[in-house]
């Protein structure tokens, strides 16, 4: 009598057994026909891989969240992991995989008016050249391209000084579709060139263009909304959400606009009327408040997005005049770059960003900030790179070192505990700063080396 429940119990899990297996396979045979996307696999309990796929980061705040950074290496000999020459420009740098995506421009031996821009993939590691794809641009005032690539979905989007907007493979550097934003959409060339990479929102592609952006549907190109004509600034277009809507905070030449991302319908603006339209520095967004700053002794303000969707200022000074990029914000401290690169003047400072107090200052040249961890990578024009400790109290530097010649506005890209910086001329570096990766190899030399009675 008691054999006979232990034998229903055993055809029941035999029978469990049978029908989970079959489960199994076919989730398995159901994956291996979906086309994968250029993701990094890892398994439950590896260390999180990073990314930087945007402008500023994963969340275009400048900030990376990572734990590597080993300040020591940078007096280390080997430091310099590779270097590349990627020609002219200003263009930032992007990750993801093992894919890195940057943009240069080479000049055509007797040709002083057009070069070839060139956008490359590299892998993040090595350095090798993976693909290529050029095309034929003004060489223009500061020769070179400006934006960084955007890289979404197996897609790598970027954006040319004189309008030329690409959708390429990330795999291959297939053209997936183009637009000359000028010729097709009447879009005015800034002064200085396209300078914002595009930003993707869900299905939109949008950059800043015209008076106040085009979206387009990021996977064909189809426009979805173009706002009226105008001049457009230099600033990545930040999305944010605001009650139960995505928006956008557009910087034109002359004014900040909030635009329904959806709809491109204008929300608010707020006047901002500088020298050439240099509004450079994305705006800073937190809670209902926007930070925005520009040069030529312009200044910054703090604004906040009321319920009637209004844009009232909560404080205005110069205490910070972004020429070129923003900084970062973390505690309700605004970590900048105080500067005007006419007249090579520039100073980085800590302001508290609710009074608009200056919290420090140090003068150093115009640079850039960038934020790992509890540090400051500040980076001036003239090359000297710095690690900071991020202190709104007072400049607590770490460690600096000297990158050579050139002028680097760019700013830096770190991701997986490496450094990767470029300079006007093309010059390209890959700083190796990993702070698990050079301990473990330190302490394997110490186990390694003989010891003294050998």
């Amino acid at each position: 009598m008691r054999q006979k429940p232990i034998s229903f119990l055993l055809v029941f899990f035999l029978i469990l057994t049978v029908l989970a297996s079959s489960g199994c396979k076919k989730k398995i045979e159901e994956t291996e026909h979906q086309e994968q996307l250029p993701v990094i696999e890892k398994e439950e309990k590896k260390e999180q891989i990073y990314n930087w796929p945007n402008y500023r980061g994963p969340d275009m705040d400048g900030i990376s969240k990572e734990k590597s950074l080993l300040p020591a290496r940078l007096d280390d000999e080997d430091v310099i992991k590779w270097e590349k020459n990627i020609g002219y420009g200003f263009a930032g740098i992007t990750i993801y995989g093992e894919r890195l995506f940057t943009m240069g421009l080479e000049k055509i031996k007797g040709n002083t008016k057009e070069g070839n821009d060139i956008v490359y993939c590299f892998h993040v590691d090595t350095g090798e050249e993976l693909w290529r794809y050029s095309y034929i641009c003004t060489i223009g005032m500061h020769p070179g391209p400006r934006t960084a690539p955007t890289i979404d979905n197996n897609h790598v989007y970027t954006l040319s000084r004189d309008g030329d907007l690409y959708c390429l493979d990330y795999t291959t550097g297939k053209v997936i579709w183009y637009h000359d934003i000028v010729s097709e959409y009447h879009a005015v060339i800034p002064q200085f060139g396209f300078s914002a990479a595009p930003v993707v929102d869900n299905d939109l592609l949008i950059i800043n263009a015209r008076a106040y952006g085009i979206a387009f549907q990021k996977d064909t190109g189809e426009v979805v909304w173009m706002s009226p004509e105008g001049k457009c600034g230099y600033a990545v277009i930040p999305v944010f959400t605001w009650r139960t809507g995505r928006y956008a905070a557009v910087f034109s030449d002359n004014a900040l606009f909030i635009i329904d991302v959806l709809t491109g319908s204008k929300l608010s603006s707020f006047p901002w009327a500088t020298y050439s339209g240099c509004n450079v520095g994305i705006p800073i967004i937190f809670d209902n408040k926007i930070f925005i700053s520009s040069s030529y002794d312009y200044g910054c303000a703090l604004l906040e997005l009321t319920d009637d969707a209004v844009l009232k200022t909560v404080w205005r000074n110069k205490a910070v005049k972004h020429h070129m990029s923003a900084g970062i914000l973390f505690n309700g401290t605004y970590f900048g770059n105080d500067g005007f690169y006419n007249k090579r003047a520039g100073s980085f400072k800590a302001v508290d960003i609710m009074t608009g107090e200056e919290k420090w200052k140090e003068e150093d040249g115009v640079g850039s900030v960038t934020g790992v961890d509890d540090k400051l990578i500040l980076l001036t024009d003239r090359g000297k790179l710095t690690i900071a400790k991020r202190s709104a109290e007072s400049y607590q530097p770490v460690i600096s070192k000297d990158l050579g010649r050139g002028t680097w506005f760019t700013p830096p890209t770190f991701c997986r505990g490496c450094l990767y910086i470029r300079n006007r001329n093309g010059r390209f570096i890959c700083l190796d700063l990993n702070k698990k990766q050079n301990e473990k190899t330190r302490e394997m030399d110490r186990d390694e080396a003989p010891s003294s009675g050998s």
